[in-house]
């Protein structure tokens, strides 16, 4: 029986570092009504990119970002940065992940190939996904938006259906987005490997029976990797990978 395994992409497939920075920030000016836009991160003020990089490794969804500009609050850990999220009002954080969709969509139709060069591949993950998308039932979960990741995965050659990507819009978490493709493969959770570079991911589908792996090359601090030896949670290093998928 073939297995079921399913990616994160931003931190797993790429690193969308300098990508995420460009919307963040015009997402917050299409928020303000201004037209202080930039096409490249060197654009950018040298006091967000700094907060930007510093908070990157926190992210878990696009609306997150909000948290760039509407606190101050240092955050060294990731009980402070739950704390200062849970500050932010819910609607706001919608209203900012709809507009940064939108400037993605824009960005991407006016500079593609400049979009796609804000990426950095993670080349030994591509060439693992190679096999394994002939060799398993393969699923991409993801907080980015499906055109985004069809887009990423045709630039390395590699076909996926789209049926096959659950993204922002496709369930409430990753959890339920697991929940639908276990179901759909008529698998047990334990059947099913969720590879993801947040740790906080990982904590629901782990509880809930997932084969659940962190990626340790992706945006993954020491805090992260202690979590998951606290919790148990398996943690995979890039050889590891090409061995645990050969």
């Amino acid at each position: 029986m073939l297995k079921v395994v399913v990616f994160d992409v931003d931190g797993v497939i790429v690193d969308s570092t300098e990508e995420c920075l460009v919307m963040a920030y015009n997402a917050y000016q299409v928020y303000l009504n201004t037209n202080k836009l930039i096409t490249l991160p060197s654009e950018a003020p040298k006091a967000f990119c700094q907060r930007f990089r510093s908070i990157r490794k926190y992210i878990k969804s696009m609306d997150e970002y909000l948290i760039m500009f509407e606190s101050d609050t240092p955050i060294k850990s990731q009980s402070e940065y739950d704390d200062t999220l849970g500050t932010l009002n819910t609607v706001r954080l919608k209203e900012y992940a709809d507009i940064f969709f939108h400037v993605r969509k824009k960005y991407k139709n006016e500079l593609y190939h400049q979009w796609i060069g804000l990426h950095t591949f993670h080349d030994e993950v591509i060439s693992v996904i190679k096999s394994l998308y002939k060799t398993t039932h393969f699923y991409i979960v993801t907080g980015k938006d499906k055109s985004s990741v069809l887009d990423l995965l045709k630039n390395k050659n590699i076909s996926i259906e789209e049926n096959n990507i659950y993204d922002n819009y496709a369930a409430k978490n990753k959890l339920a987005c697991l929940d639908l493709i276990s179901l759909k493969e008529n698998r047990k959770p334990s059947d099913c490997f969720f590879i993801d570079d947040n740790v906080t991911h990982l904590f629901e589908p782990h509880k809930n029976g997932y084969d659940c792996y962190l990626a340790e090359w992706g945006y993954v601090t020491p805090e992260h990797l202690e979590m998951a030896n606290e919790r148990k949670i398996k943690r995979l290093s890039l050889s590891q990978l090409k061995k645990l998928f050969p």
